[in-house]
């Protein structure tokens, strides 16, 4: 396919990928000119959360690219334009989904050396950061904690419906998990939640995936003030990461929580930040 140049001089090449399950949708940002030596690998949040964030991860991926290097999100398998449907999502597949699109960048003659990852997004970043030595740079934006905090948060939309079809009983964290742990899909605002994705996510924690060789994380929190700190929480996670070995730096960046406005949200302060912290 043709790159088509974007008014800043981007140029947008997005493209299917084989899979060994079928083809996913990788989003390619470049710059201008030509060949990419560095490419930024996009990681995106989970279920709705990103269909409110593309436009977001597209301003992120037109930026960087603007500023010379390219940039490439790839729709998970089961999500967005790639194969299979929901239900269909394995977090292994997920993880490969990801590590093909890297392969795919050493391929054009470059590597990835940036991963941003968003929400659920930074732990398979973190995690792919120890399969691809090519990653010098972490940057992570409100990043989940756990897979756990995932889930809880992703269960919550089907608990707060109220109660369930027949009016009888109403449901719960404790028993939708006990469903999924018994082997029960579980369907919440439309996605099925199979028990093979559920126990791979509840296991996993961002500081336990950190690889064992020098990282750097930038971590961004959005603020509802200007000129508020990062909360206390959250330098205490960031500070778990640094006593492993990493070097961490806190952003605090005012805006709105975009990934779960009602209506489409954008914080461009992010974007920007972001950007201006990609290593040379």
């Amino acid at each position: 396919m043709t790159p088509a140049l974007g008014e800043s001089g981007h140029r947008l090449a997005p493209f299917f990928l084989p899979t060994e399950g079928g083809e996913i949708l990788v989003t390619a940002w470049l710059p201008r000119e030509a060949p990419v030596s560095e490419w930024l690998l996009v990681v995106p949040p989970f279920a709705e959360e990103l269909n409110k964030s593309r436009r977001m991860l597209a301003m992120l991926g037109r930026s960087a690219a603007a500023s010379g290097r390219g940039a490439l999100l790839v729709d998970l398998a089961g999500t967005g334009d790639s194969w299979g449907d929901f239900r269909d999502a394995r977090y292994a597949t997920w993880l490969a989904d990801l590590m093909r699109a890297a392969r795919w960048a050493e391929q054009q003659g470059g590597s990835v050396t940036a991963i941003v990852g968003l929400r659920f997004g930074a732990l398979p970043g973190m995690e792919l950061t120890g399969q691809l030595a090519t990653v010098r740079q972490l940057l992570l934006w409100q990043p989940a904690l756990s897979g756990a905090d995932v889930l809880t948060q992703f269960l919550r939309l089907r608990t707060a419906a109220g109660l369930t079809g027949g009016g009888e009983a109403k449901e719960t964290q404790e028993s939708l998990r006990a469903r999924l742990a018994a082997g029960e899909p579980v369907e919440v605002a439309g996605y099925d939640l199979t028990p093979e994705l559920y126990g791979a996510l509840n296991g996993r924690h961002l500081a336990s995936l950190l690889p064992d060789r020098p990282l750097s994380i930038d971590w961004f929190h959005l603020v509802r003030q200007a000129g508020a700190p990062v909360p206390e929480a959250i330098g205490v996670a960031a500070g778990t990461l640094a006593a492993r070995g990493a070097a961490v730096q806190t952003h605090a960046v005012q805006g709105d929580a975009f990934w779960s406005t009602a209506e489409i949200a954008v914080c461009d302060a992010l974007v920007a930040m972001t950007v201006a912290r990609l290593a040379p």
